[in-house]
């Protein structure tokens, strides 16, 4: 009779946890145990994946998200297995420590899958460490409006492209475009009242 059992929560399928006894057994790769595991897995990894891809605007295919859990495969089993035997059981169920281990996998791909994203300074012509994006926008929050904050982090400090923040606001590209163009005229009217008075940002 097979006793590993799934139920729903949220978008996920969390399986009963691992037995003791069958990670130990992953672990020296006995016959059967790598199968098991990923009966018992594979649905919870492919879950995890799909929603960080989703949470961070990616526009990853199904075959990304096969080789994202092929990926989390490969970290686990890397160097003798040391991502596995690095779990503690004291700390988080064995599923929860999986699902945030293939999440990472799925941002990490999605970040070397992206663009370069322009700094918000050279979208704004300064420079210098002073003038880091998340500086700025910190700085000059009373010259924008929340949509406009909102939207500059999503851009700048968070990576997305223009349709991966329509798509996480709910609005279309265009205003997109629109709104960004508004908000990067008024950050540099600020910073050249801040220079003008002798003030940094």
């Amino acid at each position: 009779m097979n006793t590993r059992q799934t139920f729903a929560r949220s978008d996920s399928l969390i399986p009963c946890e691992f037995a003791g006894h069958e990670l130990s057994r992953l672990i020296g790769k006995e016959a059967g145990a790598w199968e098991a595991f990923q009966e018992t897995f594979e649905p919870l990894l492919y879950s995890a994946a799909s929603a960080a891809v989703r949470r961070q605007g990616g526009r990853l295919n199904t075959e990304d998200i096969k080789e994202i859990v092929q990926d989390t495969y490969a970290r686990l089993l890397r160097d003798d297995c040391r991502a596995l035997k690095s779990y503690d059981p004291r700390k988080s169920a064995l599923s929860t420590w999986l699902y945030r281990l293939a999440q990472n996998v799925a941002i990490d791909r999605l970040r070397r899958s992206r663009p370069e994203t322009v700094p918000l300074s050279d979208a704004l012509g300064v420079a210098g460490s002073e003038h880091s994006g998340p500086g700025i926008l910190e700085g000059a929050g009373e010259c924008l409006s929340s949509n406009e904050r909102v939207l500059m982090r999503l851009l700048f400090n968070d990576g997305l492209s223009p349709q991966a923040a329509a798509e996480r606001l709910g609005i279309a590209v265009q205003t997109v475009y629109s709104r960004k163009s508004k908000a990067l005229n008024k950050l540099r009217k600020y910073l050249k009242r801040k220079r003008a008075s002798g003030q940094e940002p």
